[in-house]
């Protein structure tokens, strides 16, 4: 679609000799293709509940390098509300588990 968009505009403005062809070659390939390839394997290895528990830190990682390597900044309002999402999807996909092991641990439960 976004090809069709830029022949609909007149095409593209830059020299073909000026576009990062390496770049887009890597984002194509590597950081598109192969890692989705790579999740898709790695998903059919895992349960449900880890899957869900590492799309849910996605975002965290994505914030940290964002820090890291572009030296962005979060203030303390979008901090506690990430920190409240991710506590309340942790909670969410562990529940279960964690009555059923406080049930146990009762006197008389199973």
């Amino acid at each position: 679609m976004g090809w069709v968009l830029v022949g609909t505009r007149g095409g593209i403005g830059t020299p073909c000799a000026e576009i990062p062809w390496g770049t887009l070659l890597y984002l194509a390939i590597v950081a598109t293709s192969l890692v989705i390839a790579l999740q898709t394997w790695a998903l059919g290895r895992t349960s449900p509940i880890k899957a869900s528990l590492i799309f849910s830190l996605e975002p965290v990682f994505a914030a940290i390098f964002a820090g890291l390597f572009f030296g962005e900044r979060m203030t303390s309002r979008e901090l506690t509300g990430g920190a409240l999402i991710l506590i309340g999807i942790v909670v969410t996909e562990t529940w279960g588990r964690v009555s059923a092991w406080i049930g146990s641990r009762r006197p008389g439960g199973n």
